[in-house]
């Protein structure tokens, strides 16, 4: 109840502050226009956009595929593509729903289901402060420093094999709750039916920063179709987009809607006009549910299954 209070309260304040800049600057809005040299370069973003979704559900992949649960690239990208759009509903929390309910019910374990969409945003967060720290002065690595230490720590293989105990256990309770039978040992360090992770996941956290790179060429091409594009400032916009970015996935409003586009018109204000950012970052969103709709349309067409899930 309180996180839905606190939603509700940061999705207010967004929308006034943006609503408020909007208001400001409605008139050099206005006067923006796009060539069509603009809308080629929109659909060129569009087309990025939607191929760094795909990649995303390639990662998607290789994460139950390092946690030793297996199933076929053409039935999880479709998977990935499809609950993508669920997460603009309330609560933010329903692609992840619609994936962990997918696997499970084609004979994966909710645990490692759990765990494989908790370590998503774990490793984008990663990803966007490595990009910060590399961009940023020194003198302000404090708190992204800090912020990526925890978060590496949490990638960690024996912070990893905690989670999936500490998940197996709750379980465990919780069905021995419910059904009143006795489930496994309590002493047991690690269940059967959930992996012992050996290495960091490094692959998969390269693999986030390549997605964020593809993010970031989007937001170029959409910057490209309305204002010069400020290639001396190319550092700054990359910090301020992977900033924003972890801010809008930490956040709790859904998609990080407003939050993202806050976050931008604060940090690139002295680069930037408010006019040609709020533009940027309004197409941008666009072009981003515009991927995401295709997206989620191919992931729709039917796939012929050969298997189900196996544990390793």
């Amino acid at each position: 109840m309180a996180k839905r209070y606190l939603s509700a309260a940061i999705t207010l304040f967004v929308l006034v502050f943006l609503s408020k800049n909007i208001y400001e600057h409605w008139q050099d809005l206005a006067g923006i226009k796009l060539t069509l040299g603009g809308w080629g370069l929109l659909a060129i973003a569009t087309l990025i956009i939607l191929s760094a979704h795909c990649w995303a559900g390639y990662l998607w992949w290789q994460t139950l595929k390092f946690l030793q649960q297996n199933l076929p690239l053409r039935e999880i990208l479709p998977l990935y593509l499809k609950t993508n759009v669920a997460k603009y509903v309330p609560g933010n929390i329903w692609h992840y729903y619609g994936r962990i309910s997918a696997i499970t019910n084609q004979g994966g374990t909710m645990t490692v289901a759990t765990i494989s969409v908790l370590l998503e945003p774990l490793m984008m967060a990663a990803a966007a402060l490595i990009i910060v720290l590399l961009n940023l002065p020194k003198d302000f690595w404090g708190l992204a420093l800090l912020g990526l230490g925890i978060t590496l720590g949490w990638l960690h293989p024996l912070a990893l094999n905690y989670s999936l105990q500490s998940l197996q256990k709750l379980k465990q309770r919780f069905q021995q709750k419910n059904s009143q039978k006795l489930q496994q040992d309590s002493q047991q360090n690690l269940s059967p039916e959930i992996p012992l992770i050996k290495t960091y996941p490094t692959f998969l956290l390269l693999g986030e920063i390549g997605f964020l790179q593809l993010r970031f060429l989007g937001f170029c091409l959409v910057l490209g179709a309305i204002a010069p594009f400020p290639t001396e400032d190319l550092q700054t916009l990359f910090s301020a987009f992977s900033l924003a970015w972890v801010a809008g996935l930490v956040i709790p409003v859904p998609s990080g809607l407003g939050v993202f586009e806050s976050v931008m018109l604060v940090l690139l204000e002295s680069h930037l006009s408010s006019a040609i950012i709020l533009t940027v970052v309004g197409l941008l969103r666009l072009v981003s549910i515009i991927a995401e709709l295709i997206g989620a349309g191919l992931g729709s067409f039917p796939v012929p299954r050969r298997s189900k899930f196996r544990n390793h």
